[in-house]
């Protein structure tokens, strides 16, 4: 075996992974051949030390912990899940209440609407020196719709 192929099977030697012959051939240069034996002490320090830092003990108490943080994330991605399954739907009804609310209110006759400002009008501030009784009796005559045709006839030409 020569020094380039020694070098690439280096990790595997260390950890007892190849074939008696291979191991035999690898263990042979390195006796013999110095240069490959200082990069394979290098090579097994590295290994040695990074298997150390790499591993660290976990006790019971981690992987308790670990599981049932590990389910709660799990739980909480699910529930947003669910959440998202609703969230079109809810626009969607949102938006066709909003039509229905628009198409109700636009499709009132116009004397309903008149109606209803009128009597808001003549009831706070629009006649203030009218009396209570005065101010009632014109609502009642703008809630007649035959008046509030005729109003809205007169206001018309």
């Amino acid at each position: 075996m020569d020094c380039k192929e020694t070098r690439n099977i280096m990790v595997e030697y260390y950890y007892d992974e190849l074939s008696a012959e291979k191991k035999k051939e690898a263990a042979d240069h390195l006796a013999s051949c110095a240069e490959c034996a200082k990069e394979y002490t290098a090579v097994k320090s590295a290994l040695e030390t990074a298997s150390k830092v790499m591993s660290p003990v976990m006790n019971e108490k981690f992987w308790n912990d670990y599981s049932s943080e590990l389910a709660e994330k799990i739980r909480k991605r699910e529930a947003v899940k669910v959440w998202r399954l609703f969230r079109m739907p809810l626009a969607a009804a949102g938006i066709a209440a909003l039509a229905l609310f628009a198409v109700i209110t636009l499709s009132r006759p116009a004397a309903v609407q008149l109606q209803e400002i009128d009597a808001v009008y003549l009831l706070s501030e629009g006649q203030q020196g009218m009396s209570a009784e005065t101010a009632e009796l014109e609502v009642e005559l703008l809630a007649d719709p035959y008046i509030m045709e005729d109003l809205i006839t007169d206001i018309g030409s």
